[in-house]
């Protein structure tokens, strides 16, 4: 993905940017905003900069709680936006090695074809349809760890990854953490039936 942006021409390596859209009209202008108030000050409850004010913290929950978008805020202005275009591949790799894992661990194997499936995931028809709703691709990346974790917690009672993983996937963005949530009931249920316990082991 860094080698065609390199290729075509897109920031950081050219004039092009991959923010269009809402990535452009909406996430960015909001990203930039959130980055100015953490660093000159003001207040994360309430915005006086649209109309007549608007409640902040709606905006930050769906827009901004992502904690890859907080490093942003530590960058020099004119690197910023090369920044928020580099957050897309990374989003994509580290999507990628978290199905790796995931595969890696769920079926103890360790060859190129875990590999090769990861990278499957991460460039899926998903993933590059919505990249322009960057906003959903944190919950996206880390949707693999919360079945891992899901399935950790079925097989050997293990809640940890689980807690996390899915706590992270609500808090980057809750929209698309609902629907993970649902997954994970399928996930359980699919599991569940085939590798059968009874009814008494499947309502504990």
């Amino acid at each position: 993905y860094v080698i065609l942006m390199a290729v075509s021409g897109y920031t950081p390596f050219g004039d092009k940017s991959l923010l269009y859209s809402d990535k452009w009209h909406q996430y960015y202008p909001f990203f930039k905003h959130f980055r100015s108030v953490l660093r000159n000050g003001g207040s994360l409850l309430y915005n006086w900069d649209i109309g007549m004010g608007m409640d902040y913290m709606s905006t930050f929950s769906y827009y901004l709680a992502s904690p890859l978008m907080w490093l942003g805020v530590w960058l020099p202005e004119t690197a910023f936006d090369a920044y928020v275009n580099l957050l897309m591949p990374l989003r994509l790799a580290l999507a990628s090695a978290f199905f790796a894992y995931f595969l890696g661990k769920v079926y103890n194997r360790k060859d190129f074809g875990v590999a090769l499936f990861g990278g499957f995931y991460g460039t899926c028809a998903w993933a590059l349809g919505y990249m322009w709703n960057m906003i959903w691709l944190d919950t996206f990346m880390l949707t693999p760890l919360v079945i891992l974790g899901t399935i950790e917690l079925i097989r050997n009672k293990k809640y940890i990854l689980y807690t996390i993983a899915l706590a992270l996937a609500m808090i980057c963005n809750y929209y698309i953490g609902f629907f993970v949530c649902v997954f994970v009931f399928f996930v359980f249920c699919g599991y569940e039936i085939i590798n059968w316990p009874g009814f008494k082991k499947i309502g504990k």
